[in-house]
C-alpha cells in the first residue's frame, strides 16, 4: 500500500470526507514515519504494544512513549496506548496524558461480528473477562471504570 503514495493519500481524504477518523497504527515501529505525519491527513496515534509492554522495566520505553505522547499532543492528534495488560501500565500512560488505552486488562479483542452485534443490541459497555473493569463507549472516545 505504502508503494502508492498518491493513492494512498487520495484513499485517505476520502475516507475523512465520509466522517472516518484515521490513525497510524503500531507508531514506532514498520512503516510509521514522521514524514507521514505532515502528509497524511491522520486523526490519531497508536503507541506499538511493543513499547507498552516494556514501560515498567525499559526506561527506553518510557521516553517513548513520553515522546510518542508529546508529539502527538502538539500535532493536535488523538493517542492510544495498545496493549495494555496491567494497572501500572494504564496508569502510567494516563499520568502522561495518553488519550485513550486498549488491550487485555480492559477487556478481550472482538470479532468485527461480536462487536456488531453487541453495540446493535444496544450494549454501550462490556465487563472484562480480565478484570473488574467495566469498558464504555462515549463519544468517540472509550473509557475503562471500576
Amino acid at each position: 500500500m505504502m508503494s502508492d503514495i498518491r493513492s494512498v493519500m487520495t484513499s485517505l481524504h476520502e475516507l475523512r470526507e465520509e466522517g472516518f477518523s484515521v490513525a497510524v497504527d503500531d507508531f514506532g515501529t514498520g512503516y510509521s514515519s514522521l514524514r507521514y505525519l505532515q502528509e497524511f491527513p491522520v486523526d490519531a496515534l497508536k503507541i506499538d504494544s511493543s513499547f507498552v509492554q516494556d514501560i515498567e522495566r525499559n526506561s527506553d520505553s518510557r521516553a517513548i512513549c513520553i515522546a510518542i505522547i508529546a508529539l502527538a499532543q502538539r500535532l493536535g492528534l488523538m493517542v492510544v496506548g495498545e496493549g495494555v495488560e496491567d494497572p501500572w501500565q494504564l496508569e502510567f500512560l494516563k499520568r502522561e496524558g495518553c488519550d485513550t488505552v486498549q488491550g487485555h486488562l480492559l477487556g478481550e479483542a472482538l470479532s468485527a461480528r461480536e462487536f456488531t452485534s453487541r453495540l446493535a443490541a444496544g450494549t454501550s459497555h462490556f465487563r472484562s473477562a480480565a478484570s473488574d473493569r467495566v469498558v464504555r463507549f462515549t463519544g468517540q472516545k472509550m473509557t475503562g471504570v471500576r
